[in-house]
C-alpha cells in the first residue's frame, strides 16, 4: 500500500483489514479464539504499518470479532529484523532485533505481516496472523520450498477461477534432481535461507559442467555462484544417482580463476 500510494496516488487503495472489519462480523464467529485458543493478545504493528491508521485500526476490530481481547506494545512499528536482508547480512543482529522484539511483552502477538510471523515463530514466540484467526487456519510453519509451492498453487487457483486459463509450472532441468535432507541439514539450511531448489539446482550444474569434487572418503563437493551468492553443497551419492546431503551453505566471497600465460 506504501508502494502504491507514493507511486501511483492516483489509484485509490484499500487494505484488506480495514475491509474484512467492515463486512458482516458474524462471519468470524466460531473461528478466532473459539479455534485457535487465543482469547487475549498484543498487536505487533509492522514497521511499513506506520502512517497507515485505517489499516491498524482493521486489524484491532478484526481481531475484537474473533473474540480475542488485544493489548497495545509500548513502541509500535518497529522492525521486527527481516528488513534490510539483515538475516543474511547480520545474522547475530538478526538474531538480537528479532529476540528483542519478542520480548516485548509476555502475550501471544497477533501480526499481520507475512514475515513477522515468520520471524517470530521461529524464535518460539506463540503468534497468529490476523488471518489465521480470522479463518481459524492451522498453526504451521512452511520451507521455503513450500512457500514455492504454495504460491504456484495460488496463482494456478486465481489464473483458472479470473481467466480460465490453466497454469502449468514450466519444469527446470535441475528439478530431476533426487535429493535426500536430514531434519538436522535442512533446519542449518532454512537458518541461512537455503532452498531445496538451491541444492538441487548446485548438483545440477556441478554434474553438467563437471566441477564438482570427491574426496577420499567418496564424499561430493559441488558449487555453484547464482548472482551474489555462491553456494556449496556436500552429498554422498548412491549408485542410483540420489544424493544424501551432508550439509549445504553460502557465502558472498568471488572466486577467480588465474589464466596460465
Amino acid at each position: 500500500m506504501d508502494m502504491f500510494k507514493r507511486l501511483t496516488p492516483e489509484i485509490p487503495t484499500v487494505s484488506l483489514y480495514s475491509l474484512m472489519a467492515g463486512a458482516d462480523q458474524s462471519s468470524f464467529e466460531g473461528h478466532g479464539a473459539a479455534k485457535t485458543g487465543l482469547a487475549h493478545a498484543a498487536v505487533f504493528d509492522p514497521c511499513a504499518s506506520r502512517g497507515q491508521n485505517d489499516m491498524r485500526d482493521g486489524v484491532r476490530k478484526l481481531a475484537e470479532s474473533c473474540g480475542c481481547e488485544t493489548e497495545e506494545l509500548k513502541d509500535p512499528g518497529k522492525c521486527c529484523g527481516w528488513g534490510g536482508h539483515m538475516r543474511t547480512a547480520n545474522p547475530a543482529m538478526y538474531q538480537t532485533i528479532a529476540g528483542n522484539r519478542v520480548s516485548e511483552s509476555e502475550l501471544p502477538y497477533i501480526v499481520y505481516c507475512a514475515n513477522c510471523r515468520e520471524v517470530f515463530k521461529e524464535q518460539g514466540k506463540e503468534c497468529r496472523h490476523i488471518l489465521e484467526l480470522a479463518f481459524g487456519a492451522c498453526d504451521k510453519t512452511y520451507t521455503i520450498a513450500e512457500k514455492r509451492v504454495n504460491r504456484l498453487n495460488v496463482k494456478k487457483e486465481l489464473m483458472l477461477d479470473m481467466e480460465g486459463t490453466e497454469f502449468k509450472t514450466e519444469r527446470r532441468p535441475f528439478d530431476d534432481v533426487e535429493v535426500i535432507i536430514p531434519d538436522d541439514v535442512l533446519k542449518a539450511m532454512e537458518d541461512s535461507l537455503i532452498s531445496e531448489d538451491d541444492v538441487k539446482e548446485c548438483i545440477y550444474a556441478a554434474r553438467r559442467d563437471n566441477t564438482g569434487f570427491v574426496d577420499q572418503d567418496g564424499v561430493h563437493l559441488a558449487c555453484l555462484k547464482k548472482r551474489v551468492l555462491t553456494y556449496w553443497v556436500e552429498y554422498n551419492e548412491d549408485e542410483k544417482g540420489v544424493c544424501s546431503v551432508k550439509s549445504a551453505y553460502c557465502h558472498r566471497m568471488t572466486f577467480g580463476g588465474v589464466e596460465n600465460g
